[in-house]
């Protein structure tokens, strides 16, 4: 995934006085699958570009380390917490990555359990208008989705 983030740069600093309604920010609305927003109390402004991992079961992570995506995979590939029932699993299905400009472009790339990846490509951050149409895998293995 190094290879991501040499494209995508970013800018992951926090200034005490950002301003939500500064088109510097990036606060999309919520994402068309039903993943979580970014929450206003984690906002981050980002300058020019983003890499952005929601974990399955966590908060999201901006430019994430090669560690951090492979634990992402693993909460999505080894589903074994004897707390967890095959519908908690399932109503948490994946974590995704975006990256992209807040001006956009913007690429997603969704992993869910049982081997399942979609690629998306949207106009900007807010995920409303759809560069094409999305791309569907199907029995994807850990280690491919790491490489993706």
């Amino acid at each position: 995934m190094r290879s991501l983030q040499s494209i995508v740069e970013l800018n992951a600093t926090i200034p005490a006085d950002a301003d939500a309604a500064s088109p510097a920010c990036f606060t999309p609305s919520a994402a068309k699958c039903g993943h979580r927003p970014l929450s206003a109390t984690r906002r981050h402004c980002l300058s020019e570009s983003f890499l952005i991992l929601s974990r399955r079961f966590g908060d999201d992570i901006f430019d994430p380390s090669d560690s951090d995506l492979e634990d992402a995979l693993r909460q999505v590939f080894i589903e074994d917490d004897p707390q967890l029932t095959e519908a908690d699993y399932e109503e948490l299905r994946g974590a995704f990555l975006r990256f992209g400009t807040v001006e956009g472009p913007m690429f997603v790339v969704y992993v869910y359990r049982l081997g399942e990846v979609v690629l998306e490509q949207w106009v900007d951050a807010e995920y409303e208008d759809e560069l094409a149409a999305a791309l569907h895998l199907h029995r994807v293995t850990f280690d491919d989705a790491l490489r993706l």
